[in-house]
């Protein structure tokens, strides 16, 4: 189950992609922030003025992402999918970083693989020990429970035939993908909660600053 090099290409540009979005959207968040900070100071409608429509230009961005990401709900799963599994099959045997990483989540979500265990059973990157026989293959010791002993997790990651049975007293059942999925399921409540106030304090924003600049507007009059 090889994934194509193009979608390999994708997901790095997809990466990047997402970086400079993050970026971006950081320097903006600032840039926003002194406006808003000196048109209250100042009391300048200009500055103000320019604070309203920026965030007003983020709180639609935000919108917008949220619908997209609502409507595109099952293409990203199948990103993630996908992602998961060019971990398994062709980058944790070649990259260290990326091995060190997929560890990492195998312990801490009590995962085994992109779907099960069986995953890492008969791919050719899987690294076979000096002494393993040529048919048996290896399953990462991360994907061992955490009440098994040494002597168990050896004995259930090592010499394992491709049409033997995992032991899935010793190792983890559930595929990493659908650990990531639970933990997205599990905090998604959260998550809504955390966008809603923040919509509803940049609403509040938007509204504050437009009675401040007509405030300053009237004062303004009134001087001249």
């Amino acid at each position: 189950m090889l994934v194509a090099p193009s979608f390999s290409l994708s997901l790095t540009q997809d990466y990047v992609i997402s970086v400079i979005i993050i970026l971006i959207a950081s320097i903006l968040l600032v840039v926003v922030a002194i406006f808003g900070i000196l048109g209250s100071l100042k009391e300048s409608q200009c500055a103000l003025t320019t604070f309203f429509c920026l965030l007003l230009i983020i709180v639609v961005a935000e919108v917008s992402a949220g619908v997209w990401i609502h409507i595109n709900s099952d293409s990203l799963k199948h990103q993630i999918e996908k992602a998961v599994e060019l971990t398994v099959d062709q980058e944790y045997h070649q990259d260290e970083s990326r091995r060190q990483l997929f560890d990492t989540f195998q312990q801490k979500l009590h995962c085994c693989g992109a779907k099960s265990a069986g995953d890492w059973i008969g791919k050719k990157q899987v690294v076979v020990s000096v002494t393993s026989r040529p048919d048996n293959y290896t399953i990462p010791m991360s994907c061992c429970r955490e009440d098994a002993s040494i002597e168990e997790c050896m004995k259930a990651t090592r010499e394992v035939k491709p049409a033997g049975a995992v032991d899935y007293t010793v190792i983890y059942q559930d595929g990493c993908y659908n650990a990531l999925l639970s933990i997205g399921k599990e905090y998604s409540c959260w998550i809504l909660i955390f966008g809603i106030v923040i919509a509803v304090i940049q609403v509040l924003g938007l509204i504050f600053a437009l009675i401040l600049a007509f405030a300053v507007n009237r004062s303004n009059r009134y001087k001249g």
